[in-house]
């Protein structure tokens, strides 16, 4: 009773719910029908009606509410009426149906596989119980496909399939023709069939699935909103069979459907955009098989009309690309610009969409990349290849190393560093094109085809970087690589050979440019000969060969002078010109070099005809060239030089105009920095020479030779190659000094003089400059600075072979290993440190107030430091055609012109006395006869001094007034002579042949410095300095391998004796002790040093000069690799050839007294040549005597060490023992900086 009371209150809770929609009827009436089903028993025949309510109540609420407990209820209770429904019953088989659909929804919530299974034996019993012809049974049938298509999706099992186009036959089968879902259950059936042809590739299948898809189709009127829908399914069913078969009727079907599904889809259906995308698809894909242009347009207007349908979101990426696609593809096609434009647009619209996630967005990148390059080379823009590259960028860093494209990507990334290296001149891009390059190549096994293609482009790489460096290194790497391209692939044809030939001999005509090896040159003849022979008059590789092997004759007549060789390269430069299109970019080139073998030719026959023909030709080749043209250049410095050979031989002043060409051609911003250095240098010479008057261009031309500097003595090349290349600077600096000394602006003189002297010093000592300004405001920049300083040290400890291992190479002939190229050197680590230290610089000087930070003082700040120290004049001697000394005295500069002496005579005075000391076997300090050095005097040595003393000492001293002057104090003078003056005795000069001529030694105490700067920095750190001295004493009376120097005892023993007399405290290390393991750190824990040994100054290579140690050499490499020393003062260097430095590069002080400046002594003493071994013991103990005298008498100042009066007296006393005329003992001793 009270059980049929419930349910009737359940059933009533139910009914209300649905009618007034009360949430609280429906669980109540829930709650109700659950305590009656667990108290009612299963023999009482109301539970089947209580079970019944309660799965009907469940399921609303779980429609409603979409909770898992209510699913399993349901579950539960259909599972219970199933056991109690005996198997008569009429509704078992609708409760089988609903327990199976109940079991399917809870599948879908949870996948477990258990549920599906169940829910497939349900439907399966559902079916077995109902009779045929019962309404149900066909969507029993649905259902069941349905169940087993789940299942197939997930385990993929035949069986599964096969079952499921059964199921769905019986149900097209049970439905009427009337039946509104007749053309649904069709069209699933077709789904079934072409899934097993997907999953077995039964072409039986796809055509039944083709059928019955058309059918469910034609089932539909035309504005039926699923029609549109299933013909895009048929056509892109058709279209997928057509990838599989190839057969063009397989592809006008799938066009065919493709159009019947857009005329299907209504305006502004949302599906409008898939469909137009579908189209293009299609015709795409005819345009490809028939290559018919209107397919190609009609597909590129499908693309544009649904990209401007499309909403941003995935599906829209790889339609704009698509479209992207087309435009590129027409763009190649026709030409036209806006296509380009259009593809840019749309394939960055798609990057935009793309998430980092994507694994498809590095290709688009790349696909991006591609488009803005194709624009690149055809409209120039920078901005294409720098965004180009950054593209490139990003694709990498989203592309796994494992991906196979990573190869080409980081090959074509490097392809386009490159490329902007060639325009912008961006170190960074260079070393990383190479490295990038490198990377590609090792990343493809052996046996790729495109291995060789990428050597190739790496062989490339090293070219473009040696047109640059002038690293000899790179030649031989690009040479080694294309021997192996060419010895790889002997069955290429031969075009290709051709190319690969012509890329071996043009390096080997380089690398004989660089180094002058002769097999080079007729090794690079010889293959372009060959290369000849394999091209027609109408390849495209004729003229340049032809130009090239005119080329390379001419450097051949410039070795042998055989008049034959300059005929044969005059007639293929006159080939090519003849071949080559008005308008190639390579013509002017060619008629530039005719020009210049014309002049050749003026020159061995001279021949007014030739040098006129010359001129003219030259002439034409610049108008022809555009501004930025890299040749442009070099054609300049030989036109001019044409016009001055003119000159020399007509004397028309005309021909001496053109200085502007030089000038012009040197400010290309591109240019090669050799080539500007000596267009820049030759147009100084024309100005300094006059009759030029513009102050503008010669104010040009000196702006460019200090900006080029920096480039040819490049921070980023080894210390070997920095001195080497320094060579190149002294005439084109002597003569910028000249030039703007005669237009009265000693301003820029004394800057001149400042930046293009000792540079590679001025490279060191920026190194170890303070930053505490800057770490004060930047410690981060600061931090990266000191980490970037100390890097840069270490290095200039270790030094790199001076292309040994390229002379090695060259000289047996033979090639290095491939191998070896990928190996990353220390000279690719250096460059990749100077790269990053200029960037670095550029980072700090953008800072508020570091604008100037460690560039060259200008002239009011030398000016500043100059006056802040009294220790008397500073002369620097310009020695050039026209020379003067430029005389600083505080704050002031003045000029004092030398009218008698030139740079030649200079040059002759200097040959004169380098021939005295050899004839007097001064090489190392040495235990030398008196008689023996007697019986070598040479007069003309006399002499020199003597015109030192008529044509430059006197002149200046004149000028301080000091010839004059009644005796008293000796001024102190500073000397910083150029050229090669710094191997001239300046203090030494006098009238000697006359007993009471006056030298210069009586009117003032001379010291060197090898640049004001490096002066005024020691002026001033002296200032602060204020701790008491402790002194390094370093004797070496038997060096192994050297002569014995039995007075270094004697040395060592006064000098103990001295400083016994007084608080310094010392350390002493002699004979075994005096190791560069010992002495090294321990010059940087003393300020002051007295190093008494053999030294040396290496005429090959100045970095190796050094003092000879008990175990080794201590090198000046050495020393400019040491820390700055903070509190070092003062270095006696009692040892031979310590101030000799490099007759090569007389500007650099390429010597171990400028060594010892630079680890941070504010005086050092030392010696031009040898001393005798028994002269220095007198000299030291007098120097240190006279220097402690000073110090106690309170007379040194607080910017000088008094280092320079003490030498003074002690060569004084020297010089009444040994007598004036020795000068080979005396004269040596020198004294450098405060």
């Amino acid at each position: 009773m009270l059980l049929g009371r419930q349910t009737n209150v359940s059933a009533f809770l139910l009914e209300r719910h649905k009618r007034l929609g009360k949430f609280s009827d429906l669980n109540n009436s829930i709650l109700i029908s659950q305590h009656a089903a667990d108290v009612a028993t299963d023999d009482d025949p109301v539970k089947l009606v209580i079970l019944n309510n309660l799965s009907v109540s469940l399921q609303r609420r779980f429609d409603r509410l979409g909770e898992l407990a209510d699913l399993d209820g349901i579950v539960s209770s259909n599972q219970g009426l199933l056991k109690l429904m005996p198997d008569h019953h009429p509704s078992k088989s609708e409760q089988f149906h609903t327990l199976g659909m109940s079991l399917g929804r809870r599948f879908e919530r949870r996948a477990d596989l258990r549920d599906l299974d169940d829910s497939i034996l349900m439907f399966r019993r559902a079916i077995e119980l109902v009779p045929d012809g019962h309404l149900r049974k066909p969507m029993y049938f649905h259902n069941l496909a349905v169940a087993l298509h789940h299942r197939f999706e997930h385990l993929g099992e035949l069986h599964d399939i096969d079952d499921t186009i059964v199921a769905n036959q019986f149900t097209v089968e049970l439905t009427g023709p009337d039946d509104d879902l007749e053309a649904e259950r069709v069209n699933n059936l077709s789904v079934s069939f072409y899934h097993r042809f997907e999953l077995i590739g039964g072409l039986d299948d796809f055509d039944m699935a083709m059928a019955l898809k058309q059918y469910a189709i034609e089932l539909f009127p035309d504005n039926h909103p699923q029609k549109a829908e299933w013909q895009t399914q048929f056509a892109l069913a058709l279209g997928y069979q057509y990838e599989r078969s190839g057969s063009l009727d397989d592809l006008e079907k799938n066009l065919s459907a493709c159009r019947r599904a857009l005329d299907l889809t209504p305006h502004g259906h949302p599906d409008m955009s898939d469909r137009l995308f579908d189209l293009g698809v299609s015709l795409v894909k005819r345009f490809r098989c028939l290559g018919e242009l209107d397919d190609h347009e009609s597909a590129l207007s499908a693309y544009r009309s649904a990209a401007d349908l499309m909403s941003d979101d995935y599906p829209a990426v790889n339609r704009l690309q698509e479209l992207a696609e087309l435009l590129s593809q027409r763009y190649h096609r026709l030409g036209i610009l806006d296509d380009l434009q259009s593809a840019i647009k749309a394939s960055r619209h798609a990057i935009e969409l793309q998430l980092d996630e994507d694994p498809a967005k590095a290709q688009g990148l790349v696909a991006y990349a591609y488009y803005l390059d194709i624009r690149f080379q055809r409209l120039g823009g920078s901005e294409d290849l720098d965004n180009g590259i950054y593209a490139y960028q990003c694709a990498l860093e989203l592309t796994p190393d494992d991906d196979p494209n990573q190869s080409e990507r980081l090959y074509i990334y490097g392809d386009l560093l490159g490329q902007r290296f060639m325009r912008q001149r961006r170190l960074d891009d260079i070393a990383n094109s190479i490295a990038m390059k490198r990377c590609a190549i090792e990343l493809l096994p052996d046996e790729d085809t495109k291995k060789l293609e990428r050597l190739d482009g790496l062989a490339v790489a090293f070219n473009q970087r040696y047109e640059h460096y002038r690293d000899p290194d790179d030649l031989s790497h690009s040479i080694s690589i294309f021997k192996h391209v060419i010895e790889t692939s002997r069955g290429d044809h031969p075009a290709a050979k051709a190319t690969q030939l012509k890329n071996l001999g043009e390096r080997l005509h380089r690398r004989h440019e660089r180094l002058g090896q002769l097999a080079d040159l007729e090794d690079a003849i010889s293959t372009y000969e060959h290369v000849l022979r394999l091209t027609s008059d109408d390849d495209p590789l004729c003229q340049g060969i032809l130009a090239d092997l005119g080329t390379m004759w001419h450097s051949r007549f410039d070795l042998f002078g055989i008049p034959n060789d300059l005929e044969i390269a005059l007639s293929y430069e006159r080939r090519s010109i003849e071949l080559a299109p008005d308008g190639s970019s390579k013509k002017p080139i060619q008629i530039a070099n005719y020009g210049r073998f014309l002049k050749s030719r003026f020159m061995r026959f001279t021949e007014v005809s030739d040098l006129n023909k010359a001129i003219l030709t030259q002439k034409r080749a610049l108008e022809l060239m555009p501004d930025n043209d890299r040749d442009k250049l070099a054609v300049s410095s030989n036109f001019v030089e044409t016009l001055q050979t003119r000159y020399r031989y007509l004397k028309d002043p005309d021909d001496l105009e053109p200085v502007e060409y030089y000038v012009a051609a040197a400010g290309q911003p591109l240019g090669d920095p050799l080539q500007c250095l000596k267009s820049v240098a030759q147009a100084l010479r024309l100005l300094a020479l006059g009759p030029h008057e513009s102050s503008m261009l010669l104010l040009s031309a000196f702006s460019l030779l200090l900006n080029v500097i920096p480039e040819v003595v490049w921070l980023g090349y080894s210390l070997e190659r920095r001195f080497a290349e320094s060579s190149r600077i002294g005439e084109a600096l002597t003569a910028a000094v000249s030039a703007v000394i005669r237009a009265k602006n000693l301003e820029l003189a004394l800057e001149g003089l400042e930046v293009g002297r000792t540079i590679v010093w001025s490279q060191v000592l920026s190194l170890r400059t303070p930053i505490d300004n800057l770490r004060d405001c930047r410690p981060d920049l600061a931090l990266a600075l000191q980490d970037l300083h100390a890097l840069f040290l270490r290095r200039s400890e270790s030094p790199l072979p001076l292309h040994t291992h390229t002379s090695a190479i060259v000289e047996s002939g033979a090639s290095e290993n491939i191998s070896d190229i990928f190996d990353t050197s220390a000279a690719d680590q250096l460059r990749q440190l100077a790269i990053k230290y200029k960037q670095l610089l550029a980072e700090i000087r953008s800072c508020d107030g570091f604008g100037d930070f460690l560039r060259p003082k200008p002239f009011q700040h030398l000016m500043s430091g100059a006056e802040q120290s009294t220790n008397g004049p500073v002369i620097f001697v310009n020695i050039f055609n026209q020379c003067d000394a430029l005389i600083i005295e505080g704050s002031s500069v003045r000029v004092k012109e030398l009218p008698a002496l030139s740079g030649t005579f200079v040059d002759k005075l200097s040959v004169i006395w380098q021939g005295y000391l050899q004839a007097s076997n001064v090489r190392g300090r040495a235990v030398l006869n008196q008689s023996v050095a007697q019986s070598r005097k040479i007069s003309g040595h006399v002499r020199v001094l003597e015109q030192l003393w008529t044509w430059i000492v006197r002149p200046i001293f004149e000028a301080l007034d000091l010839v004059s002057a009644s005796s008293g104090e000796l001024v102190h003078i500073t000397w910083c002579p150029t050229g090669s003056l710094t191997q001239l005795p300046l203090h030494a000069a006098g009238i000697y042949s006359e007993s009471s001529g006056p030298r210069a030694f009586d009117f003032a105490v001379s010291s060197y410095t090898p640049s004001l700067t490096a002066l005024l920095n020691c002026r001033a750190e002296l200032a602060s300095l204020h701790s008491a001295p402790s002194m390094l004493v370093v004797t070496q009376s038997e060096t192994p391998g050297q002569k014995a120097l039995p007075s270094v005892e004697d040395e060592r023993v006064r000098i103990h004796q001295l400083l016994s007399e007084t608080q310094i405290s010392s350390t002493v290390l002699s004979d075994h002790e005096a190791t560069v393991h010992a002495v090294h750190p321990a010059l940087t824990q003393h300020s002051w040093v007295h190093l008494s040994c053999h030294a040396s100054q290496n005429a090959h290579d100045p970095t190796q000069s050094a003092f000879h140690l008990h175990d080794g050499p201590l090198t000046l490499r050495t020393l400019m690799g040491t820390e700055l020393v903070a509190n070092a003062e003062l270095a006696f260097l009692s040892a031979c050839q310590t101030a000799t430095g490099d007759w090569k590069i007389p500007e650099e002080s390429a010597h171990l007294a400028a060594g010892m400046l630079a680890v941070g002594f504010k005086g050092v003493v030392a010696s031009m040549w040898s001393i005798q071994d028994r002269d220095a013991p007198m000299v030291v103990e007098e120097y240190y005597k006279r220097l402690l005298e000073l110090r106690r008498a309170g007379v040194v100042g607080k910017r000088e060490t008094g280092a320079a009066h003490a030498l003074h007296e002690a060569v004084k006393r020297l010089r009444a023992d040994v007598g004036e005329q020795n000068f080979i003992r005396w004269a040596p001793f020198v004294h450098f900086g405060a």
